[in-house]
């Protein structure tokens, strides 16, 4: 079967989850195509996903970004945090009959598509069997990285949408991911059904730091501060908890090529310049993150 075609079967049987980003109406897979009530249209790509998005918005990510960072990914350098967010769900998969889940701001797709297949690894039922248990969406703003993001193996729904305007309706989801991405807390509590989990992922202070010092250092910059990001988190949810974690990463050089190309720290930089730093020195690459997990807050 074409990615085009499972794409709208997946949309056909999920829609419920959707509203038209347009008027707010009910949507539905007519043909290839994602349809309202009132007949606004949205045509599925080729490769497999719906662009939601009402009008052209302009990212600061490019594809040669997205394409370093699926590198990173697929080295494992993000992968013990993968393995706690996953852990961290399946405990909530155990509570329930079925989990709807959707990475908002997802990128390429690979944090997305590496949990999905985490979770469907530790289940015992059939394929047919977890499809119905488990149904997972990915947004992004950023078109070519929902393009990329369909060439992941995983079972899920891409979509070009924004998170100031979410395509869903209200009370979609139990579990909603953020990683390393904006939040909008007005539409995720919209979105989040009253006993939902919001995960979020914030960068540490000392995450990358090894390449801050190597582009930055001896220039007078403030060190990197998420106070106010998680003073954010415990203001908007319940129930609100955190954890730390934290490792170090040797890549070769092929592999740290990838880690400076996809992140904006060395955006405009000589990334050759960065990169001969680093190696002079050795120290390897800290990864570290703080997790935040809370509940909608039910009035």
């Amino acid at each position: 079967m074409r990615k085009i075609e499972a794409a709208a079967l997946r949309l056909q049987k999920h829609r419920d989850l959707f509203m038209c980003p347009l008027c707010g109406e009910k949507m539905a897979a007519e043909h290839l195509s994602f349809v309202c009530s009132r007949a606004h249209r949205f045509d599925l790509a080729k490769g497999g996903y719906v662009n939601l998005l009402p009008h052209a918005d302009q990212t600061r990510y490019s594809k040669s970004l997205f394409a370093a960072r699926r590198n990173v990914c697929s080295q494992g350098f993000f992968d013990p945090l993968l393995d706690r967010i996953s852990a961290l769900i399946q405990n909530t998969l155990a509570e329930q009959k079925t989990l709807v889940l959707l990475d908002a701001g997802c990128g390429e797709g690979s944090h997305t598509a590496g949990i999905i297949r985490r979770l469907r690894q530790a289940q015992t039922d059939n394929t047919s069997e977890q499809d119905d248990r488990l149904c997972s969406v990915g947004i992004d703003i950023s078109k070519e990285g929902i393009k990329m993001a369909t060439s992941q193996e995983a079972p899920v729904i891409w979509c070009v949408s924004d998170l100031a305007a979410m395509p869903f309706q209200a009370d979609a989801f139990n579990i909603v991911l953020n990683i390393l991405s904006p939040a909008n807390y007005r539409e995720f509590k919209r979105i989040m059904q009253p006993k939902g989990y919001l995960i979020k992922v914030v960068p540490e202070s000392v995450y990358l730091q090894e390449i801050r010092d190597a582009a930055y250092g001896g220039q007078d910059r403030p060190p990197y501060d998420n106070d106010q990001v998680i003073e954010g988190f415990y203001a908007h949810m319940t129930d609100c908890r955190q954890e730390r974690i934290e490792y170090k990463v040797y890549p070769n050089l092929e592999y740290l090529d990838d880690i400076l190309r996809m992140t904006p720290l060395t955006a405009d930089m000589d990334i050759d310049l960065v990169k001969n730093k680093l190696i002079s020195k050795g120290e390897g690459i800290t990864a570290a993150f703080r997790i935040l997990t809370g509940r909608r807050e039910c009035i």
